[in-house]
């Protein structure tokens, strides 16, 4: 049972159903509605992993300490970093187009965070969107998944102590084993970037039955965002260029504090912190 239906539910049914299980799918609502309102879909950079001459999982995991402020746990670094180059080795043994250069190599962009090129990205910045996409093909083509759309989890079939499958809006599904891939929590905030679908559905589900729940304190969000309060484009998605790459944009060009980036507005003493997000007038016309 993978309940959720962005890239990380997705994805796991596949891996599950190609090793001989069975797997329910549950979509709250038609499969390709709901991936178009998950992050996956709009996740614009690309995935971050240690493929360049030179670049290593041993740099990628200290560029992730550092990033973090030392707050990662270094576990679950080191397992990101090691297995990242091999995640999109499958991606692309599935079918999923990356960019690539002249010489038919692999694309890799530099973004904030990262001492070298190691992001690869599809349609530029389209990469969830290709992602999803060729997922959403392999899902629905695959004789071993069920894909419940229009179907919600009310509860985890559980005694607290055991989950025996989940309870939906259409009645129980048992299942051997659950995965919760529901998206994270930032839109509860009133600002946010996030699909307005990421409300913590999954820890609120797991809570009720009885789960115990860790740093919760953490919470993904987008970095670059536009800052115009009382505006309609305040919170306004920005590209992900501007953390990375470098852009141009406005009339004062100060180097922001994420490498390679030039803004066209700076927050003034007092506002928040430039590290929590960078500033350009010319918004993306998605908004979160």
């Amino acid at each position: 049972m993978v309940v959720g239906a962005g890239a990380a539910g997705m994805y796991v049914a596949l891996r599950a159903a190609e090793a001989g299980a069975r797997v329910v799918l549950v979509s709250r609502k038609l499969l390709r509605e709901a991936v178009r309102e998950s992050a996956s879909f709009w996740a614009q950079g690309g995935l971050a992993a240690a493929l360049a001459k030179g670049d290593s999982p041993e740099h990628h995991a200290k560029d992730t300490i550092e990033a973090g402020r030392g707050l990662c746990r270094q576990a679950a670094v080191e397992a990101l970093a090691h297995e990242a180059p091999g995640a999109v080795q499958e991606l692309i043994a599935r079918g999923v187009g990356f960019d690539t250069d002249p010489d038919g190599e692999l694309a890799l962009a530099l973004e904030g965070g990262h001492s070298a090129r190691r992001i690869v990205h599809a349609g530029g910045s389209a990469t969830g969107k290709a992602l999803t996409d060729r997922l959403i093909e392999l899902v629905q083509a695959s004789p071993g998944i069920d894909v419940r759309e229009r179907t919600s989890v009310m509860a985890l079939w559980s005694d607290r102590e055991r989950c025996a499958g989940v309870i939906t809006d259409h009645g129980p599904v048992a299942a051997r084993a659950t995965v919760l891939a529901t998206g994270g929590g930032a839109a509860l905030w009133a600002r946010t970037t996030n699909p307005w679908g990421a409300i913590a559905a999954g820890s609120v589900l797991a809570h009720a039955a009885g789960a115990e729940l860790a740093d919760l304190e953490f919470c993904q969000f987008h970095p670059t965002a536009l800052a115009l309060p009382g505006s309609d484009r305040d919170g306004t998605l920005l590209t992900e260029a501007l953390r990375g790459e470098g852009s141009r944009g406005g009339a004062s060009h100060r180097p922001s504090p994420r490498r390679g980036t030039r803004c066209g507005a700076w927050p003034a003493p007092g506002a928040r912190p430039p590290n929590s997000s960078s500033y350009s007038t010319t918004p993306t016309p998605w908004r979160g």
